[in-house]
């Protein structure tokens, strides 16, 4: 977006540039946090580090929240800057487990071709199925015809029906229960 952009592209470079890299960044946001929150909204400092970590983890619990204008300003500011900082502590996790998961998908691709045989068949299976309700309709179509100057019916092979699942929203649950 139009803020998060460059703010985003500013914390991924101050990582490698600030002097004691990701350590000293998280705990300058940290003290920013705490003096933008104890004083925009005298909180205490235990407040106001709890307000700042539960801002840049996105947790955002509610029980304690900024009430003047300033403070939702610079809660909404300091977020920008916590946000993208907290995703940078995260980084090194997200790339272990990417590479945990395409080595797996690498390993199982590799190490046997009975997936791609499975595939093969269940796509042979597929087209069969039409094949064997042609048979199926022949069938039946000599039989009806054999047994027309009888009273019997054939039996008639239909369709399966198709049913739409709906979506209710909560506002329609909720409109229902009002009427």
């Amino acid at each position: 977006g139009m803020f998060c952009g460059p703010i985003l592209t500013l914390t991924s470079t101050w990582k490698h540039q600030i002097p004691g890299g990701l350590v000293s960044l998280a705990g300058f946001t940290l003290a920013l946090g705490v003096a933008l929150f104890t004083y925009t909204e005298n909180m205490t400092q235990l407040e106001a580090v709890y307000l700042s970590i539960i801002t840049s983890t996105t947790i955002g619990y509610g029980d304690l929240t900024p009430q003047t204008d300033a403070g939702k300003l610079a809660t909404a500011l300091y977020a920008l800057l916590a946000i993208n900082v907290a995703g940078a502590f995260l980084q090194p996790a997200q790339d272990f487990l990417l590479s945990l998961c395409s080595r797996t998908i690498q390993e199982q691709n590799s190490s046997s071709l009975s997936g791609a045989e499975q595939e093969k068949r269940d796509d042979q299976q597929q087209t069969k199925q039409p094949q064997k309700l042609t048979a199926a309709k022949k069938a039946n179509a000599t039989t009806s015809s054999s047994s027309s100057s009888s009273s019997s019916t054939a039996t008639k092979i239909k369709a399966p029906s198709v049913v739409k699942p709906t979506m209710t929203t909560s506002v329609d649950a909720a409109k229902s229960k009002i009427s």
